[in-house]
């Protein structure tokens, strides 16, 4: 990784700035205010950066602070031989496609995965992908299904149980857990 741009909320930038100085040592970084959706905060990384160097953008939330340096490789060497992967698991629950209260369908989850970051993808592909969405107007949940509306293929790599997300205060206990048992990577502030 030869560059960090971080999309952070508004009110947080100067911190994350504080954050980022303390951290990134000697790679270059950027903080821009992040949009009110993840495809906007992308999009507005994507314009501060000088995307011209860039083959591969890698684009991860901040809400999986367990990713370890092992499967962002993985998803690098293979979005370098195909363009795009993400790393994502087989869903071990049985889902149900629900309509006004009322099961409609079972999902086969052989075939269903959940979607993780890191994301990677090759820079023109993820750039064309924003834009073609900006010009018709469709937002999506992350960048592969931006890819997949242009006809991009995403490859998938197993991620791990462990680069968990953390969205509801529900799920800190868990990650306190993970931390304390030294299941997980932690940063740890040098001052």
């Amino acid at each position: 990784i030869r560059h960090f741009t971080i999309a952070a909320s508004g009110d947080e930038v100067s911190w994350v700035e504080d954050v980022a100085d303390r951290v990134l040592h000697d790679i270059p970084y950027e903080v821009v205010p992040g949009g009110a959706t993840r495809q906007e905060s992308v999009a507005r990384a994507l314009r501060a950066h000088d995307t011209t160097s860039s083959e591969l953008i890698l684009i991860h939330d901040g809400a999986r602070p367990f990713c370890d340096a092992n499967l962002v490789k993985k998803v690098s060497d293979r979005a370098s031989q195909c363009g795009a992967a993400i790393a994502a698991l087989p869903s071990t629950a049985t889902l149900k496609r629900v309509e006004r209260g009322v099961i409609s369908e079972t999902l086969d989850r052989e075939h269903i995965f959940e979607a993780q970051t890191p994301q990677i993808v090759r820079a023109d592909l993820l750039l064309e992908a924003h834009a073609r969405a900006e010009e018709e107007g469709y937002s999506v949940t992350d960048d592969a299904q931006l890819l997949e509306k242009t006809g991009h293929a995403v490859s998938i790599v197993e991620g791990s149980k462990f680069n968990l997300k953390i969205t509801h205060p529900a799920d800190i206990p868990l990650a306190e857990f993970l931390i304390a048992r030294a299941l997980v990577p932690v940063f740890r502030d040098p001052e």
